[in-house]
């Protein structure tokens, strides 16, 4: 994972430490120091303050308890350092009525903080179907394909799309999510260079080799969710069996949704 870290750095060459949440903004001019490390990590531990209530409503609680307890806060709480700060309670994200889109499409974007530090983007759109359901959208672009990799990446991304379908919480209204390969740039979400092996980041490279709950996993990140895993090393100090902590087998879990789908409900704030 230090290859990750590596990566941003050639890719960010300039940071900021973003004065709402102390983590790093490439739009700015400064780099990381050892300051803005000790400011994100009292910055998550304010998270943990605060929401607290949403970490004991959204993981079970025979995932929180004894031993259990500290891996499942690693496992939460990294998602919350979003620029997209505005946590309802569940049940009101379950339970509230679809609101309408004046134009049926409402674009999502923000910035997650990744690796740690570096505020990369999210970025999706919400599609009223017109019957009083929704899709949420993510469009990728790869930027180099050769031979079989798009015909292979639609199924890999469908495979991926599966995955979050079949696992979905319950809304008041019917909703889906859809990945697609996007051909042209300017249409998509996000546009990729595909490689035969990379770790990333997820905006910008991707592997040949990922197969469809690594993309779940990658998307994931698209649409707003961050590592649970300690990144820097790679260690797995998370919930083995949630899919943000180890992409090769992990499953998605309600906090992963709710994440996601509280947006609908509100604006950036």
């Amino acid at each position: 994972m230090k290859s990750i870290l590596l990566s941003l750095l050639l890719l960010l060459p300039n940071f900021v430490s973003a004065s709402e949440n102390h983590t790093c903004d490439p739009s700015q001019g400064r780099t990381l120091t050892q300051q803005d490390i000790k400011a994100y990590e009292q910055y998550l531990q304010n998270l943990e303050k605060e929401y607290t209530w949403l970490f004991e409503e959204l993981i079970p609680q025979d995932k929180r308890s004894g031993e259990l307890l500290d891996k499942a806060k690693k496992t939460f709480f990294k998602h919350l350092a979003d620029s997209w700060e505005v946590f309802p309670k569940p049940g009101e994200v379950w339970g509230a009525p679809l609101p309408a889109f004046s134009s049926g499409v409402r674009e999502i974007t923000g910035k997650i903080t990744y690796v740690g530090f570096f505020r990369l983007p999210y970025h999706y759109d919400l599609i009223a179907d017109g019957k009083g359901g929704l899709s949420i959208e993510v469009r990728v672009h790869f930027q180099n394909p050769k031979g079989q990799d798009l015909a292979n990446l639609r199924q890999y991304m469908k495979d991926a799309e599966d995955l979050w379908n079949k696992s979905q919480v319950h809304l008041s209204f019917p909703y889906s999510f859809k990945f697609l390969v996007e051909t042209v740039g300017s249409r998509a979400h996000f546009s990729v260079s595909l490689k035969d092996s990379t770790r990333g980041p997820y905006n910008s490279s991707w592997s040949r080799t990922w197969r469809g709950r690594t993309i779940a996993h990658e998307i994931g990140h698209m649409m707003g969710l961050a590592d649970e895993y300690k990144t820097i090393s790679g260690e797995i100090d998370c919930l083995e069996d949630s899919l943000m902590c180890t992409s090769y087998r992990g499953s998605l879990w309600p906090h992963h949704y709710y994440l996601v789908l509280r947006r609908i409900f509100s604006q950036h704030p």
